[in-house]
């Protein structure tokens, strides 16, 4: 930036000024948010991998239930439906529980492969119906909310739609330096 000479209410030149460049992956395009799939798909990865371990939990404790219910109850009645109530109901969040953990795995699979956007995304809402084991909730909805903002990023929706055309991760890396 220099001073025009023929004009005398240009601006003077700046010695500490810094010239500034858009980074690939700005707003002028580039790889965008594309170098975050990878994090983003173990984090994915990792998160199923712990709603599994929950899911196995629940599940043990669906079939050991019935011992510790009745050392509890001791010589007292036990109401009638309790037992296969409480069992059922354990046993349907480790089966929902174990659903989304595989969804969440394989999501964080693909992803890092820039395949199926779309199970990605139902991996993500999926990991709403976690709210009943409790550590579970917190970290997918950050997870949720991380995805959305990586996977709506224009160069990783084109990177999606490059793969779909057939393309390998490599030509398409390649393609969107």
């Amino acid at each position: 930036m220099s001073q025009d000479p023929a004009n005398p209410f240009s601006s003077p030149v700046n010695p500490y000024a810094v010239e500034t460049q858009t980074p690939q992956g700005g707003p002028s395009g580039g790889r965008g948010l594309i170098n975050q799939l990878g994090p983003l798909g173990i984090c994915m990865m990792v998160q199923g991998g712990l709603e599994a371990v929950m899911a196995i939990g629940l599940g043990v404790f669906a079939m050991i239930f019935p011992t510790i219910l009745a050392q509890q109850q001791g010589n007292q009645p036990m109401p009638p439906n309790l037992q296969p109530m409480m069992q059922i109901m354990y046993a349907t969040f480790a089966a929902v529980l174990l659903v989304v953990a595989v969804l969440h795995i394989l999501a964080g699979i693909r992803v890092q492969r820039y395949d199926s956007r779309v199970l990605a995304f139902v991996a993500l809402g999926s990991g709403f119906l976690t709210f009943f084991g409790c550590y579970c909730m917190p970290t997918a909805m950050a997870l949720f909310v991380w995805g959305l903002i990586v996977l709506v990023n224009g160069p990783v929706t084109q990177a999606f739609q490059l793969k779909e055309q057939g393309r390998s991760k490599e030509e398409i890396d390649r393609m969107l330096v």
